[in-house]
């Protein structure tokens, strides 16, 4: 039965069976640099992790609680009062881009290659409801050694992973004939100008940073592979075409091709500093170019950097 409170009390729970916290330092783990456990098993984080989320939930209005027991794990939760939704104004308007429910083409193999298992997972769980096949590895010298047995039609891959980098990884698949032509995106957990120059450098098709963009992912795939989505209404189309249709770039002068390269570069790391000197600068090569640089710099002013790489790629 729906509820007549404008507000609804959510608990959130996260429980662990790690090495457990002792009473004494119960409290000292929200404090700011602060870890339970001895120094061999700190050797990732900071120590600020509990202190921001407990920021962020005091914004909210909520407190994170902690029970431990040494040896056997924890259990952190919190509760917060939410409000209720009770307009959904993006289906009732159609105003809602098409929900994407699968792929029409020949079956698709993706690799996705990252040293961390839930990055993995979160491709997973985001691109085999869709119909493709998502095989996984934990560093650069395990996807090289699967991308020779499995011959995938795209890599997903992160930049630094023990044994093997992912770059180092992609520089040596890029040395066999069978891989010259097989997209790699780079997906780093920083974003980067020297990342993304790194990865191009290195021979990446794309720079594409986590977090993980559902929307965003899609598109990169698009770009790459020989497919059309199927959406929940049935309708198969180019998700390429879908952008350039609704850009309303068809009245633009848009620049060359080659000119836009930087522009691409740009948007495909998230620099806005430097798409706006990229679009002040094609906006002074010619006045005609003025439209479409307008757009860019407006979406520049809301930090819509995935807009601007989807109305740049359907110019290039």
């Amino acid at each position: 039965m729906a509820s007549v409170l404008p507000y609804q009390r959510l608990r959130f729970v996260v429980e662990d069976t790690g090495i457990g916290i002792p009473p004494e330092r119960l409290g000292a783990v929200f404090q700011a640099f602060e870890q339970a456990g001895g120094r061999d098993r700190n050797a990732e984080g900071t120590g600020l992790g509990l202190a921001i989320s407990q920021q962020i939930i005091a914004m909210m209005g909520g407190h994170i609680h902690v029970e431990s027991t040494v040896g056997q794990g924890s259990r952190f939760w919190f509760e917060l009062d939410v409000p209720l939704a009770r307009d959904w104004e993006c289906r009732a308007s159609g105003d809602c881009a098409p929900l994407v429910v699968g792929y029409r083409g020949q079956p698709m193999t993706i690799l996705a290659v990252d040293d961390h298992p839930e990055n993995r997972l979160i491709l997973i769980n985001m691109l085999e409801p869709l119909g493709f096949t998502v095989e996984e590895a934990a560093d650069g010298q395990e996807g090289y050694d699967k991308a020779l047995s499995l011959n995938p039609d795209l890599i997903i891959t992160d930049v630094v992973m023990p044994h093997l980098s992912g770059l180092d990884m992609t520089r040596r698949l890029r040395q066999l004939d069978q891989f010259s032509q097989t997209p790699i995106i780079a997906s780093p957990a920083t974003l980067s100008q020297v990342d993304c120059n790194e990865s191009f450098g290195a021979g990446c098709n794309s720079f594409f940073p986590k977090p993980i963009d559902f929307d965003g992912l899609l598109q990169e795939l698009a770009k790459f592979l020989p497919i059309e989505w199927i959406y929940e209404d049935g309708i198969v189309t180019d998700a390429i075409q879908v952008i350039s249709a609704k850009s309303g770039s068809d009245s633009w002068v848009v620049p060359p091709a080659a000119e836009l390269e930087a522009l691409h570069r740009a948007a495909q790391g998230g620099f806005i500093q430097d798409i706006q000197q990229e679009a002040a600068r094609l906006k002074d090569m010619a006045q005609e170019y003025g439209d479409f640089t307008n757009r860019i710099l407006e979406l520049a002013q809301e930090f819509d950097d995935e807009a601007i790489l989807h109305l740049v790629e359907a110019h290039i």
